[in-house]
């Protein structure tokens, strides 16, 4: 009677354990910081050097965010944006269209050297999408003394104007 009731026990424990770890969308090494929220905006905010490369005086916000909207008489598209409160040495962004089901239908990718924003839009490739159409930015952020950052931002289909 015993050995069913700790076997139950761990299973939960572990099922508990494996929701937790599989819920997590932040991660950190040594050399960078990765935020995988996949929320339409994303933002990490670098202290000033206190990451170990170098004593830079400047404190670094990198804020990503992708916009997936469909106008009335135009395509639909997804605007993925990638901005730096500081001139960044090498800024990436990368925007994809999704439909429901998770194909891949358009894509579209920029990058900056020595600057602050960076946007790539991928535009939908119907007039006709439907519930459940995502647009899926991707992007980098390198700037010796801090570290890397990379983040996923992503936003359903939505009709304005």
């Amino acid at each position: 009677m015993r050995k069913p009731a700790i076997l139950l026990l761990s299973v939960l424990l572990f099922m508990s354990m494996a929701i937790t770890v599989s819920a997590e969308t932040v991660f950190e090494d040594k050399n960078a910081i990765y935020d995988y929220s996949r929320t339409p905006e994303v933002s990490t905010t670098l202290g000033k050097g206190s990451e170990g490369k170098n004593s830079l005086n400047a404190t670094k916000t990198a804020t990503s965010n992708t916009n997936a909207r469909v106008w009335v008489s135009s395509k639909p598209y997804s605007l993925s944006t990638s901005k730096s409160t500081i001139k960044e040495d090498y800024i990436y962004t990368r925007a994809r269209v999704f439909d429901k089901n998770g194909r891949t239908l358009s894509s579209k990718t920029d990058s900056q050297k020595k600057t602050n924003i960076v946007s790539a839009t991928a535009y939908h490739p119907s007039l006709l999408w439907t519930k459940g159409d995502y647009g899926l930015g991707n992007h980098q952020y390198r700037t010796s003394g801090y570290k890397d950052v990379y983040h996923q931002t992503k936003d359903f289909f939505k009709l304005v104007g």
